[in-house]
């Protein structure tokens, strides 16, 4: 009885720390008090006091799957946020009632269902290139449960046609209707009703368009590549849209950054502009960098055995992207004629595009024309081209992100890219390549590129074996 009396005191010792670091962590992300004391009560409904005065765990919270339960919040400021958020927005409920978020903590063994909102089907990989089915089966583990909620249907769709071809042939320019608020708001009503046919957990978007009029008591989430303010200002957008989309853009984006408990974005660049042109608060945005976009990426050993089989003789880069002139590809053809003029023989493949029909191809360079790596052979042959390649080379003039980088990576070639956009997260200098401004000159390039890959060619490739595992599949961005 004295022992288990002693195991009974020390497993309160350890709670009543847990309860302290959590509610010094509260304080940091700036989570009123009542939330987490709310949160606390639910996960042991017999804690007698819990208040910055006073922190006194009862003998309600001494079993092992509650004190758990608590390490995981202390470990995770993520979930903390999102679980005391959620505490909030039910903070007019009864003591007796749980809200979504701390049902799915206090059932930890139970599968977190997850509601996966889009406009479109994310099953479909024609849809974005494929990164909202990858998002989607990138948060799908044995204790997450993700379901589809779109497609969903655009209200009014002919009213939009009609106005987008009305801008286009009076003023010359672009019009998004599905920014606007009628189309939203009946995403809002398609969402809702679906939520009301299941007991979700959380509703994950990795968009603003779908949830931006929703009215929901379940956490939202957002995982966005930019933010509409970025993406108009970075592409050059700002001008060639009209004033009517640029404010619809605008308060959509708005509505959606302050529904959310929780904005992550793949770049700090994005994060930037979400807290500076939406005043959105610091504490709910995280940063989390996409990953390789690969159904069958390479075994580590199949890279091991790929950069042992480099060539030794000759340079070779790779450069992928579908826009000849916004992808950079004439700065890069003109970074492989100087690395050649230099002595070093190199030689680049060109993946996705062709250039002017007025272009003069140089013998040096390849054209391996668009390849489609949505379907398994398409995949394999780029593959297949990453794997016999040195460096990869995208001087993108605007990105917001770049998977290829992540792609790259996975396939341990290191990148050389201009340090623009999104790719400052995507592309870290020393570990996942080398960025350069886009004044920077192509000599100050090639001496890195020389130098590097003379280097690589001499000691088994030293340099590609770095960037084994920078950045794996989709979204496992740990190295």
């Amino acid at each position: 009885m004295e022992k288990a009396d002693d195991d009974i005191a020390k497993q309160d010792l350890v709670a009543d720390r847990l309860i302290r670091e959590i509610f010094e962590k509260s304080q940091a992300y700036g989570v009123p008090a009542f939330a987490w004391c709310r949160l606390i009560t639910i996960l042991a409904a017999d804690v007698r006091a819990v208040g910055p005065g006073h922190l006194a765990a009862s003998r309600g919270l001494h079993a092992a799957s509650d004190v758990d339960r608590l390490r995981k919040l202390v470990a995770d400021p993520a979930l903390l946020v999102l679980s005391s958020q959620a505490e909030c927005q039910m903070g007019n409920v009864g003591s007796n009632e749980l809200s979504y978020r701390s049902k799915w903590w206090l059932n930890r063994g139970k599968t977190m269902r997850v509601a996966y909102v889009t406009t479109y089907d994310p099953s479909d990989r024609n849809n974005w290139s494929g990164l909202g089915h990858a998002i989607m089966e990138a948060i799908s583990d044995k204790e997450v449960e993700v379901e589809a909620l779109g497609p969903l249907q655009t209200n009014y769709e002919m009213l939009g046609r009609i106005k987008r071809k009305f801008y286009r042939i009076l003023f010359r320019l672009g019009y998004e209707y599905e920014r606007e608020g009628l189309p939203g708001r009946g995403y809002a009503r398609q969402v809702s009703n679906k939520l009301n046919l299941k007991d979700y957990d959380i509703v994950f978007s990795p968009g603003s368009i779908p949830i931006s009029r929703l009215q929901s008591h379940q956490p939202i989430v957002i995982w966005a590549d930019a933010t509409f303010a970025s993406f108009i200002s970075h592409y050059g957008l700002s001008q060639s849209l009209c004033g009517e989309t640029v404010r619809a853009g605008h308060a959509t984006e708005r509505l959606a950054y302050n529904r959310a408990s929780l904005l992550i974005f793949a770049s700090e660049w994005a994060a930037r502009s979400a807290v500076k042109d939406y005043g959105i608060d610091k504490k709910k945005v995280r940063v989390v960098p996409f990953g390789a976009n690969f159904i069958s990426p390479p075994s580590r050993h199949t890279v091991l055995d790929s950069i042992d089989r480099r060539s030794s003789n000759r340079c070779q880069l790779i450069t992928i992207g579908v826009d000849w002139r916004r992808k950079g590809m004439p700065r890069t053809v003109a970074l492989a004629r100087l690395l050649n003029d230099r002595g070093l023989p190199t030689e680049l493949t060109v993946v996705g595009c062709y250039p002017p029909r007025t272009y003069s191809v140089p013998s040096f360079v390849k054209l391996a024309g668009f390849v489609d790596k949505r379907t398994p052979e398409g995949e394999s042959r780029i593959s297949e081209l990453l794997l016999s390649a040195h460096f990869h080379v995208l001087f993108s003039t605007a990105e917001a992100f770049g998977v290829v980088f992540a792609e790259a990576n996975a396939h341990a070639v290191p990148n050389i890219a201009s340090d623009i956009g999104g790719i400052g997260t995507a592309v870290a200098n020393g570990a996942g390549g080398q960025r350069f401004n886009l004044d920077s000159s192509l000599e100050e390039v090639a001496r890195l590129n020389a130098a590097t890959t003379r280097a690589a060619m001499g000691s088994a490739n030293w340099l590609q074996r770095k960037f084994v595992g920078v950045r794996g599949c989709m979204f496992d961005s740990a190295g």
